[in-house]
């Protein structure tokens, strides 16, 4: 039995903001290279993960073929953790919510397979970029060794609602393929602004205005790798835009095409 416990905690330059603890209960085979984990808390932050399994470190990477579950609980740690190392949200973003993680991973330890079931509710995604909090009811994620799923879910900020739906398929891969979609019908555009900068996207940001768009997006097909941009560059659908207060930089969009 042991206890690790690390502070200032620090992925890349983005500091975490919360120390990382670890109680291990562990028994070791030396010879075969197994270690067995008997039973192991990971807390971040106040957030505790029970983790059982294997680790096998003889092969070069290691492999392991361990189980991550927790109770409902506060999924603020979990989502620092996820924009630290660039995923899903954008790091100065707050997220609140619950969730609840019963995930297998099994593989090696830089390629891993896993299989699975992640949902959180109530989830509510603020911060200094977001002018209005975005609020999500229920996202669940369902995974396998082949495929990572979404449900549709919704993400509601002011009077505006994004229906989505998400999958990653041959993660494991070189080449993931996703297969996505993005809808909504009169959305005010600086609230589709505040939900794109949550999630970590600034490309809107060179445009300003109070214009009411329509879209139907979707984005299909191999990446490069599952960032932000990559997933951008996949997009492809229909976008309607009333131009009438549309600026770009300063740039008066509606007396130009006039």
């Amino acid at each position: 039995k042991a206890h690790l416990n690390q502070k200032d905690v620090k992925v890349g330059a983005v500091d975490v903001g919360y120390p990382v603890e670890l109680d291990f209960d562990l028994s070791s085979e030396v010879a075969a290279g197994l270690v067995q984990v008997t039973a192991a808390t990971l807390k971040l932050g106040a957030t505790p993960i029970s983790v059982t399994g294997t680790i096998n470190t003889n092969p070069t990477p290691m492999e392991v073929d361990l189980r991550l579950k927790s109770g409902e609980v506060s999924i603020a740690e979990l989502a620092r953790l996820a924009s630290a190392f660039g995923i899903a949200f954008a790091p100065d973003t707050t997220v609140t919510g619950k969730v609840t993680t019963d995930v297998g991973a099994r593989g090696a330890i830089n390629n891993l397979a896993l299989n699975g079931n992640v949902s959180g509710r109530d989830l509510q995604v603020s911060g200094k970029n977001v002018a209005q909090p975005i609020a999500v009811k229920e996202l669940n994620l369902a995974l396998t060794p082949t495929e990572i799923q979404s449900n549709e879910f919704q993400a509601t900020t002011g009077k505006t609602t994004v229906t989505g739906r998400v999958a990653l398929r041959q993660y494991m891969s070189k080449s993931p393929v996703i297969d996505a979609s993005l809808r909504t019908p009169a959305a005010a555009f600086p609230e589709i602004q505040s939900i794109a900068r949550a999630y970590g996207v600034t490309g809107l940001d060179q445009l300003t205005g109070a214009g009411a768009l329509n879209f139907d997006l979707k984005a299909a097909g191999p990446l490069e790798s599952v960032a932000s941009a990559n997933v951008l560059r996949a997009l492809n659908g229909k976008i309607n835009l009333n131009f009438d207060t549309l600026k770009i930089q300063g740039f008066d969009a509606s007396n130009q095409i006039a």
